[in-house]
């Protein structure tokens, strides 16, 4: 039993350890920052090495890759890193079919994306979840790739955005 002097201690602190804030923003058993070693020991055996590649995200590498279901919904999960450690985390979808689906879900979670773009054939939604402190994007093209992306709300000097 909690005397009651320090009871209100504990639950101040529960509360304070739950609060959500950018520093401490992640996706799913990632935090941002994080080694590829950290990423793939998190992960229980759903992710392992990546391919290093370089595709439009600066120095960022993609340095592991995995898997992630949800629901009925199927992932290739690239985890992407820069010099600050884990910077993204990137999902495409495996069955485009349903992208549609993946679309209402987030809007169901999110609300009204905060930006839109789109040029031929391809286009971007981007979500804020200040919440979690991510950025939430979807990113879909008309020839069948779909892809969600997490990201820090927060830039690589730690300031907030």
């Amino acid at each position: 039993m909690i005397p009651n002097g320090n009871r209100v201690a504990v639950v101040l602190a529960f509360a304070c350890a739950t609060i959500a804030s950018p520093a401490g923003a992640h996706w799913q058993f990632t935090k941002w920052g994080m080694t590829p070693a950290q990423v793939i020991e998190a992960s229980n055996g759903t992710a392992s090495g990546g391919d290093g590649a370089k595709a439009g995200r600066g120095d960022d590498t993609v340095e592991a890759i995995g898997t992630y279901v949800a629901g009925e919904t199927s992932f290739t999960t690239k985890f992407w890193f820069g010099h600050q450690g884990l910077s993204m985390v990137a999902l495409q979808l495996r069955d485009d079919g349903k992208c549609l689906d993946v679309q209402r879900d987030l809007l169901a979670k999110y609300g009204e994306p905060v930006e839109r773009t789109g040029s031929s054939g391809l286009q971007r939604r981007m979500w804020v979840d200040k919440p979690s402190g991510n950025r939430v994007g979807l990113l879909n093209t008309d020839v069948g790739f779909c892809q969600v992306e997490y990201s820090p709300l927060v830039s690589s000097t730690g300031a907030g955005l």
